[in-house]
């Protein structure tokens, strides 16, 4: 007699929300723990003393308290392992972008695709994933290969942050996050290809608590000139949770065309992309009697 096949049973979407949580508690645990034991390791270890050392001599990448600035995806790497909330590599914008994203945007119905993609495969998968969204007009273009390779390059370096062979892949024009929020999600990678960069607040330039602490969240930076946006075609790789960097889609965003790339971990390609989970202000964490904020946005 054969087995019996266990029946799948959908989970809700709050204990899918409790499980992103979960993950993010769960990194910063282990990120704990790491740090802990690297500590001793260098008490006992004059070699590793000089490693770090070493290291802590190198020229400063941060330009402001939480960001960490780099001139190289590879230096992302070591973002992860910083107290960091953002992670910045500042890039040139190549010839021939603006036009091929404009024309791109004004004569398609491009919203959005999403999949999976494998480091050891990326540009193939991306091909794949985007091909039926895009009129054989723009995939005959060069400009489409090196938007592609470019895809490629940064899904292979979110990859390595994330000591993942595959990541979640999101591209489209839809940037509807008008509230300031944070992610809940350990890690999450953002390019703007085409349109006005996302907006983030440093800590020191607005009321953190008052962000968690009042829903019309607006209130919270009194001088607009205070608020950074990131450049197009800059890579930026933010810390989520409660510790996460504050941000949101900026105004021009919403009301002109616009192309965005957006990375996460393999394992939320269901909840943040099949399901199209978006929560506006979820209080459902109190830690340390302060309301804490999960979000899981689409920038």
């Amino acid at each position: 007699m054969g087995k019996k096949e266990s029946l799948k049973v959908p989970i809700p979407l709050e204990e899918q929300v409790q499980v992103l949580a979960g993950d993010v508690q769960k990194e910063r645990n282990d990120a704990s723990r790491s740090s802990r034991k690297r500590s001793r390791a260098l008490e006992h270890s004059p070699k590793e003393k000089g490693i770090q050392s070493r290291h802590k001599s190198r020229p400063s990448t941060h330009t402001m308290a939480g960001i960490f600035q780099v001139c190289r995806l590879a230096r992302l790497n070591d973002f992860p392992e910083s107290k960091d909330q953002l992670g910045i590599v500042n890039r040139e914008v190549p010839a021939g972008s603006s036009y091929f994203f404009k024309t791109l945007l004004e004569r398609a119905c491009f919203d959005e695709a999403a999949g999976k993609v494998c480091k050891s495969h990326a540009k193939t998968d991306i091909r794949r994933i985007v091909q039926e969204k895009i009129p054989k007009e723009f995939q005959n273009k060069a400009f489409y290969e090196t938007w592609l390779s470019d895809m490629a390059e940064v899904c292979k370096t979110f990859c390595d942050t994330q000591k993942s062979e595959t990541i979640t892949f999101w591209v489209g024009s839809d940037r509807t996050c008008a509230k300031y929020h944070v992610d809940w999600v350990p890690y999450r990678m953002l390019v703007t290809y085409h349109g006005k960069g996302t907006e983030y607040l440093p800590d020191d330039v607005y009321d953190r608590e008052a962000f968690f602490r009042i829903p019309e969240n607006d209130v919270i930076l009194e001088d607009s000139k205070a608020a950074k946006f990131l450049q197009p075609w800059d890579v930026a790789l933010f810390r989520g949770g409660p510790d996460g960097i504050v941000h949101r889609s900026p105004d021009a965003a919403r009301e002109t065309p616009t192309m965005l790339m957006r990375l996460d971990r393999k394992e939320y390609f269901d909840v943040i992309v099949q399901k199209k989970v978006i929560l506006q202000q979820k209080f459902i964490v109190q830690q340390e009697g302060v309301m804490k904020a999960i979000i899981v946005n689409n920038e």
